[in-house]
């Protein structure tokens, strides 16, 4: 079963304001989201790709829009941010194990096998104000900016290929699957279909290998019917363990999903959001946290 987390309460509450439901029928439209959500889920599902990783689910009936955060944890992940908490009088201690703490949180990021999770924070209703302000603001500045270090090594990709003409003097195009690891040397591995002038052949992919000295390489390939339910198959490609697909990679941490949230408040608090000042010394330390691992991921390209 997938890992969701509701803020349960607030959402019927929010169900019967802006729905005019009773608890009764704003129950019964809770329960029965909560219940589709967590049966058909897959675990390692992922509702967006965008950086923010904020999305909406939409209920038919009462066209209620569920507002959730997606971010990737584990118990240390959470632990290391419980130290920070518990540690915010002590200011110099923190400043003086800095370099460690850093290490963990790299440690965190470059992690294939963290536990994905979807907090379900509230619900909006069908008017011009339900949409999700940050991803707006994205849109808008036309660029990723996000408070989270998306561990991708920007040389690796500029060097991407797009297409590949074959020897047999076919057209292959890199389609919508990256798979890639933290390994700044290691190969990254692309689905390709074939391109002629009607269109993409959606019934031919290829996996290739590709490497930071430029090899390219098949590592399999298979056909599928024409219906489009038929899903690709790759039997004699075995992917490494530590390679994950970039929507994985995009995903925040717990401690980036922090971090986010009181960046958001901090720059809303004027407009009644709630940002204490215990809440604006978590805020530095995790800024500088981020900073520093950013350095040190990227020094190197």
């Amino acid at each position: 079963m997938a890992n969701f987390e509701f803020n349960s309460k607030h959402i019927i509450d929010r169900l019967m304001e802006r729905f005019r439901l009773d608890q009764t029928q704003a129950c019964d439209v809770f329960d029965r989201v909560r219940t589709t959500l967590e049966s058909h889920t897959p675990d390692d599902w992922r509702f967006t790709d965008s950086p923010s990783s904020r999305f909406f689910v939409v209920e038919e009936r009462t066209r209620a829009k569920f507002f959730g955060m997606s971010y990737r944890t584990s118990s240390e992940g959470k632990k290391l941010v419980d130290t920070l908490r518990s540690r915010l009088h002590d200011p110099s201690g923190l400043a003086r194990d800095m370099g460690t703490i850093v290490k963990d949180y790299i440690q965190e990021i470059q992690c294939p096998d963290l536990r994905v999770v979807h907090d379900m924070r509230t619900v909006y209703g069908t008017g011009p104000k339900a949409h999700i302000a940050e991803e707006r603001v994205l849109v808008e500045q036309s660029r990723a900016s996000v408070t989270h270090t998306v561990p991708f090594y920007a040389r690796k990709i500029a060097a991407r290929p797009n297409a590949a003409v074959l020897e047999d003097g076919t057209l292959w195009v890199r389609q919508y699957i990256n798979w890639v690891g933290q390994d700044p040397n290691g190969s990254e591995y692309y689905v390709f279909q074939p391109l002629t002038k009607q269109g993409v052949d959606k019934s031919q992919f290829r996996v290739y290998a590709h490497a930071h000295n430029g090899a390219f390489q098949k590592v399999d390939e298979c056909c599928v019917c024409a219906n489009p339910d038929c899903r690709p198959n790759f039997p004699t490609w075995k992917k490494p363990s530590d390679v994950r697909t970039e929507s994985y990679w995009k995903l925040p941490t717990y401690l980036d999903m922090l971090l986010a949230d009181l960046d958001y408040c901090e720059r809303y608090a004027a407009k009644g959001a709630p940002f204490s000042a215990e809440d604006l010394q978590l805020l530095y330390w995790l800024r500088r946290i981020a900073d520093a691992a950013r350095q040190e991921l990227y020094r190197k390209l």
